[in-house]
């Protein structure tokens, strides 16, 4: 999506401030209402950590003030200030007050990554999970630590406070509802095959949530209310592509509820449903949002992507778009579009910058430096004839026949390249080398690469785990290799069920359809099977003639009589022959 949806980026309650966290380390806030940058902030730990997730939050604060009222009765006067909590890599969490621009409090319990935040609206606890697989439940107040407690093995990666206060949900591949006052698991929710990235509680509702996975077209919603322990989605809604992702709007029950979705290529989907039980069909879109330049040079238009969404009502919604040196905000009235694909062209309102080179006025060049070197041609062609090879090496270098050698080609540039692709995580080097390798390039490659590198191999495998059937081949050859050559050192890694966990859920997710494809093959071949048998029985019963036509001739007919006459007159001679026979021997 670009540079921007790399970071991360959100608006506040209210939709009127925009903040990101870019590459340098500095907080920045966007006014939406007239795309001004107000303010940036330099985090304390911005040197030797980067910004994971951030998140806006409501602090009450007690002021010092006393409002004196009859009888002498004081009264604290209690403000809300918009404070931005923001999560880094090394584990720490700094509370921004955007009023003051200054760092209020520094959060210090996690020892790996943060990996999310949550804060329900109106309570005073922040939550957090972390790559330590702990979550911790902060003091807003104090800034310290309510409660902390470890979760399981999975790394988890997204986190929801429910507006009950009662339940928190967790997510890492699979989706678990916790009791926060015993701390433990009440429902476990599966279906995703990726790590759950974004979790949304749909507001106003009779408990149901919608949850959004790495690379996965497909929204899942669930109920909290179901009585089994384990259960699954009970309506899908698919996108155009991978999500990013979600926000909804609170509306009234009897109404049905709009979920904006936005994609990794910046498109804003709109779906409307009234959640009340199970859907047979997967829900599509009801509208799709795309922006695009107004590119008068050509008659293709480059495609503008949407960065972050603000719900302001069910027909109204704020939209982010453009780049770090110029973001634009704007809002969307739904209401005015009636087909379900709009594309909105927008005008860049950068500034164009004269190239000289590319300008067709010229400025000519003048000055006393000219250096002329037409002096030096005729040594110049002197030295090549001198450095020329004679003819008859040069003959014995067109060899048009390499003599073949039994030893392995060497994989040394493979190798490097590999490293080269991995260090810029560049897509084309990667797929060039890991989907066309051979095996015996795979094996050489994976022998030459260094220790450091494997990791970072093992995760990019991992993502090709999830594509097609030829991506999955040369996966499993590239893990094959890398286990047989090096599972010493994987061994030696605490981190190893981490590193492996998306490709066990991968596998799992592939291996439970396994028993139901196998039943699908074993009765369509049944079926086949008793087509082409019913088919040359078939065959075989229309090659017997429909209908038989014998001509009667004359000749056949007497022939038939004759052979009729000449058997009885035989029968009669043979009769009179016997009788003869027996008178002579009577007179003899």
């Amino acid at each position: 999506m670009g540079d921007i949806g790399d970071f991360p980026n959100t608006f506040n309650n209210s939709g009127s401030l925009y903040s990101l966290c870019s590459s340098d380390g500095k907080l920045k806030i966007w006014d939406t209402s007239n795309n001004i940058l107000k303010q940036e902030c330099v985090r304390t730990s911005h040197l030797n950590s980067c910004c994971t997730c951030l998140i806006w939050i409501q602090v009450t604060k007690h002021s010092g003030h006393k409002r004196k009222k009859l009888k002498s009765v004081e009264h604290n006067i209690e403000e809300s200030l918009d404070v931005i909590a923001v999560g880094s890599s090394l584990g720490s969490i700094s509370l921004h007050d955007v009023a003051t621009n200054s760092t209020i409090a520094e959060l210090e319990g996690h020892s790996g990554k943060v990996n999310s935040l949550s804060w329900a609206n109106g309570t005073t606890s922040l939550f957090s999970c972390s790559s330590d697989k702990h979550i911790i439940e902060w003091d807003l107040f104090q800034h310290k630590i309510k409660s902390k407690w470890k979760i399981n093995k999975e790394n988890t990666h997204c986190i929801l406070a429910l507006s009950n206060g009662k339940n928190l949900l967790t997510a890492s591949f699979t989706i678990k509802l916790w009791d926060l006052e015993k701390k433990e698991v009440t429902k476990v929710f599966v279906g995703h095959g990726t790590e759950v990235i974004s979790l949304v509680e749909v507001p106003n509702k009779d408990g149901y949530f919608v949850s959004a996975a790495k690379g996965d077209r497909v929204l899942s919603v669930w109920s909290l209310n179901s009585t089994d322990k384990k259960s699954n989605s009970i309506a899908s809604l698919i996108l155009q592509n991978a999500a990013l992702s979600m926000q909804m709007i609170n509306v009234e029950m009897e109404t049905p509820t709009t979920l904006f979705a936005l994609t990794e290529e910046g498109v804003l989907q709109i779906f409307r449903h009234k959640f009340n039980g199970n859907l047979s069909k997967p829900l599509k879109p009801v509208m799709t949002i795309s922006l695009a330049s107004d590119n008068k040079e050509s008659k293709f238009s480059n495609p503008i992507p949407i960065y972050a969404i603000y719900p302001i009502s069910n027909d109204k919604i704020l939209v982010a778009y453009g780049n770090l040196a110029f973001l634009f905000f704007e809002v969307i009235t739904i209401s005015e579009y009636d087909q379900e694909n709009v594309v909105l062209v927008r005008e860049g309102k950068r500034k164009k910058v004269v190239n000289e080179f590319n300008s067709k006025a010229k400025v000519p060049v003048s000055g006393n430096d000219v250096e002329y070197q037409s002096a030096n041609l005729a040594q110049k062609r002197g030295n090549k004839k001198k450095n020329e090879a004679p003819l008859e090496e040069r003959l014995e270098n067109l060899a048009l026949v390499n003599p073949q050698s039994n030893e392995p080609p060497k994989k040394d540039n493979t190798a490097q390249l590999l490293l080269q692709g991995l260090q810029s995580k560049d897509k084309n080097i990667l797929q060039s080398i890991l989907i066309q390798a051979e095996p015996s390039v795979i094996d050489v490659t994976v022998k030459h690469l260094p220790v450091q590198a494997l990791v970072p191999l093992i995760r990019e495998l991992s993502g090709l785990m999830h594509g097609k059937t030829f991506t999955n081949k040369s996966a499993v050859d590239w893990l094959h290799s890398i286990v047989r050559t090096h599972s010493g050192i994987l061994l030696s890694n605490s981190e190893l069920s981490e590193i492996f966990e998306p490709l066990l859920a991968s596998i799992d997710a592939r291996v439970s359809v396994l028993t139901p494809l196998l039943k699908l093959k074993g009765r369509l071949s049944l079926i086949t099977e008793q087509l082409g048998h019913n088919l040359d029985e078939t065959v075989e019963s229309s090659m017997e003639p429909l209908f038989t036509y014998q001509e009667e001739s004359s000749d056949d007919g007497d022939l038939e009589k004759m052979s009729e006459g000449s058997l009885t007159g035989s029968d009669d001679d043979w009769d009179e022959y016997s009788e003869m026979e027996e008178e002579e021997m009577d007179e003899k």
